[in-house]
């Protein structure tokens, strides 16, 4: 509720601001075209609890549910090192059009946390143990969100919904059970899922016409999981709503530019540097072929440096070829599948040194005539192991 009062506020006082310059405003292509930002968000939600039956029922009989409030930790506000640490923190990558004063597009939100909680101690808990407690968290969330919108000069009002994945990072674990004293974890679960995200926001246009700041509310719904373990089974679904404070950076004035005659074409040789939600930094490069008319095909070499997770704490190292075939929505405005596969060295979440094998989609947008940015989320899998992978960067294009 707090934050609805909040995005009400800020709705009331942008509208108020710009009404007089609504009504004279040029609304002919100002919010058409790419644009990227960055937002930071504050958080609250939960995580469900449902008991499956199954083993010693350790951590509560078949049947019980609670709920595991998340949040993020308490800091002080103007510490902007511990605010940046907790976040949420995220980015956007879109494309508008604008008719007249509606204004549609698409656009891809990625962020993290999700919201935590550690040490939750299950009121379920059997008798036979001391006690059992739950830890949960967001890892990372990407969206692929269609939004529509009211364009009044500057201001531009919307609402938004689509796709939302989850990687969800969960764990319980009992203290003292039967037969085996002391502390034991029982289970412990990464993975990826799927759910919906919905809400709204309201942007409003700086001077000259290609920067805005925005407030936006997102909800987010993810499906429940099924944990299963040796002793006991349960299954947890993830929700959330954030509200965001955002700042995009639009390039609809080089718009104008481009229809002019600059191309903004993706295609050709391309160089670029990425970042991935398995801690990976790296360079990438590659080459697109136009294959007729609308339809793209590519090829792609990645090395990365993955720096977390692993048996030595040391960094790992993963080298990929992909291959992707795409749809050209618009000139500079790509929607892909890809398949790859790849070898890994070290070790991560446990998977260790050998091949790995990736697939998912992506979109990529010229914000540019010469740079491009991309997102792709993509199930990964190989010595054991099936999870998931974001992938973010950007490329520049020679011609």
């Amino acid at each position: 509720m707090r934050m609805g009062r909040i995005l009400a506020a800020a709705t009331m006082a942008a509208a108020t601001t710009f009404a007089g310059a609504a009504a004279s405003a040029d609304n002919d292509g100002l919010w058409a075209g790419p644009y990227r930002g960055w937002f930071y968000g504050r958080m609250s939600g939960n995580a469900g609890f449902e008991i499956l039956p199954g083993g010693e029922g350790l951590y509560g009989a078949p049947g019980d549910t609670f709920d595991v409030p998340l949040g993020m930790p308490h800091v002080n506000f103007w510490d902007i090192f511990e605010v940046a640490a907790v976040g949420p923190v995220g980015f956007t990558l879109g494309y508008n059009w604008q008719q007249g004063r509606v204004v549609y597009g698409v656009e891809a939100v990625m962020y993290t946390p999700g919201g935590k909680a550690d040490n939750f101690v299950s009121p379920t808990c059997s008798v036979l143990v001391t006690r059992c407690e739950f830890d949960v968290k967001g890892h990372w969330h990407p969206n692929l969100t269609a939004r529509i919108g009211l364009a009044l000069g500057p201001v531009l009002f919307y609402v938004q919904g689509g796709l939302a994945i989850g990687h969800i990072v969960a764990g319980a674990d009992v203290l003292d059970p039967p037969g085996n004293p002391g502390w034991h974890e029982t289970s412990w679960f990464h993975g990826m899922t799927a759910g919906a995200v919905a809400g709204g926001g309201v942007d409003v246009m700086l001077p000259g016409g290609r920067s805005s700041i925005g407030f936006s509310y997102l909800a987010t719904t993810l499906a429940a999981r099924t944990v299963d373990d040796a002793v006991d089974d349960y299954r947890v679904q993830f929700s959330n709503q954030i509200f965001v404070v955002r700042y995009t950076r639009m390039y609809g004035n080089i718009e104008r530019r481009w229809n002019a005659g600059e191309e903004r074409d993706i295609g050709g040789f391309y160089v670029g540097r990425y970042a991935g939600a398995l801690h990976q930094l790296g360079f990438q490069s590659g080459y697109d072929f136009l294959l007729r008319d609308r339809i793209l095909a590519g090829v792609s070499l990645q090395g990365s440096r993955n720096i977390c997770c692993t048996d030595d704490f040391g960094p790992d190292y993963e080298v990929d070829v992909n291959a992707r075939v795409g749809v050209l929505i618009e000139p500079g405005l790509l929607a892909y599948g890809e398949l790859g596969i790849g070898y890994h060295t070290g070790s991560f979440f446990d998977v260790h040194t050998g091949l790995v094998y990736n697939a998912g989609i992506g979109m990529e947008i010229a914000l540019t005539p010469r740079m491009s940015g991309f997102m792709e989320i993509k199930a990964t899998g190989g010595a054991g192991m099936l999870d998931g992978n974001f992938q973010a960067g950007i490329n520049f294009r020679f011609r």
